[in-house]
């Protein structure tokens, strides 16, 4: 069995989300106008468990970026996307060296490009529709040791005529229990269908997330790869959350129509 690793962050489409919250749900008091440069971070609405992280992205070319949640420390790490490091457009995963006890803590962000300027931050709840701006406070609860559970998909596991448009790409859309992380995802169809992507997933399968939901596209070039009337498992494995607990391997069957 073959595998490919192909996590991959969409920029373009987090990006693309944030504004639309903003036009449509946020209050004036809430945030200001985002910068074309600068950093976003998602956290827990409901709460940072006392082992759990943020996830912060930065668009520009960062000389620091400093995290303080309290008087706590963690770690600051890069994330590598298609096995490379985007100077441009960094992501980073916080999380606390040690377990951090419960209660309300600021937190603080300072970033700062290679020209020195400081790079404005927003930080945006992961179920929420407002952004704030940083520094803010947010409650630390008890630890997560609980793993993402998959719950729904479209198309449904064992879904049947499964109809690929042969010039549309197709999306496969996973929910889990809670917001997750896929940056060392894998996924692949059996049988084997060669859909390893270029950088940015631009002829391949692309993963993306939003929160709860995994959304992974099958670009209209890679739709000829499918038979009809054939049985198919698309298989997703390394999905975690914040805190870094791992969901079981997901197997999601389906049976193509016919086209």
């Amino acid at each position: 069995m073959r595998r490919r690793q192909i996590g991959t962050l969409s920029i373009i489409v987090f990006v693309y989300i944030l504004l639309s919250i903003l036009l449509n749900g946020c209050g004036e008091d809430d945030y200001e106008s985002p910068s074309a440069f600068g950093v976003f971070v998602l956290y827990p609405e409901k709460g940072l468990p006392s082992n759990g992280g943020l996830l912060i992205l930065v668009f520009g070319e960062p000389k620091s970026v400093d995290v303080s949640v309290g008087e706590m420390k963690g770690i600051l790490h890069q994330i590598n996307i298609h096995g490379v490091i985007d100077p441009y457009k960094p992501v980073y995963i916080w999380r606390p060296i040690h377990e951090m006890p419960k209660g309300r803590f600021l937190i603080d962000i300072q970033a700062v490009d290679v020209d020195g300027k400081k790079l404005p931050v927003y930080a945006e709840p992961d179920s929420a529709a407002y952004m704030i701006n940083s520094p803010f406070e947010i409650e630390v609860v008890d630890p997560d040791y609980t793993s993402p559970m998959f719950v729904d998909s479209q198309p449904s596991h064992e879904a049947s005529n499964v109809v690929f448009d042969p010039v549309k790409p197709f999306l496969f859309n996973l929910v889990f229990s809670e917001p997750i992380l896929h940056f060392e995802a894998k996924a692949q169809i059996e049988p084997y269908i060669e859909l390893s992507p270029p950088p940015y997933g631009r002829t391949g399968i692309n993963t993306e997330y939003w929160r709860s939901t995994m959304t992974i596209t099958v670009p209209a070039q890679s739709i000829s790869k499918f038979s009809p009337n054939t049985k198919y498992t698309l298989i997703v494995e390394g999905i975690q959350d914040y805190a870094g607990n791992k969901a079981k391997e997901v197997k999601l069957e389906f049976t193509t129509g016919s086209w």
